[in-house]
């Protein structure tokens, strides 16, 4: 399998090693759906990320947003698909952190690798708010057996 650099705050490879999901971590405050819609189109418009990922991602401590990205090429004006609330995850993963305080970008993205390679490893103890939001699409099924990293090639 040929490998290529992917740009993207994590990486999401389903388990058989194709590109999954690209993940971008943007922790404004009031970050809406109308917001993330205009800057995943300016990452893809302007080749920052990777349009053949199936799936993409923007999150932030507050919200998370999915695009199913499957029909090619990608519709860069599409609202997301599923819109969750990203609280849970936190709380989850940055018990100490969660106390209301606006968490660094890096900080966010600790918390969304956890919470994503629990979903890939089918582990139970993990937050079901957002299991709920992404059950209207087949990510949760596609992540299983996956692998998430912040550097990887696929």
């Amino acid at each position: 399998m040929a490998t290529y650099p992917v740009a993207a705050d994590i990486v999401v490879q389903a388990a058989d090693g194709d590109l999954l999901a690209l993940v971008e971590v943007k922790n404004r405050h009031h970050l809406t759906a109308d917001i993330a819609t205009v800057l995943r189109s300016n990452l893809l418009a302007h080749g920052v990320v990777d349009r053949r990922a199936p799936y993409f991602l923007i999150v932030s401590q507050d919200v998370g947003f999915l695009w199913d990205q499957r029909s090619q090429p990608p519709d860069l004006a599409a609202p997301p698909k599923v819109q969750f609330s990203m609280v849970p995850v936190i709380q989850r993963y940055l018990p100490s952190l969660a106390d209301g305080e606006r968490l660094g970008g890096s900080q966010v993205e600790l918390a969304a690798v956890q919470w994503l390679s629990d979903l890939a490893r089918g582990i139970e103890n993990r937050p079901k708010e957002p299991d709920a939001a992404l059950a209207k699409t087949d990510f949760l099924k596609m992540i299983k057996g996956g692998r998430v990293g912040m550097e990887i090639s696929v």
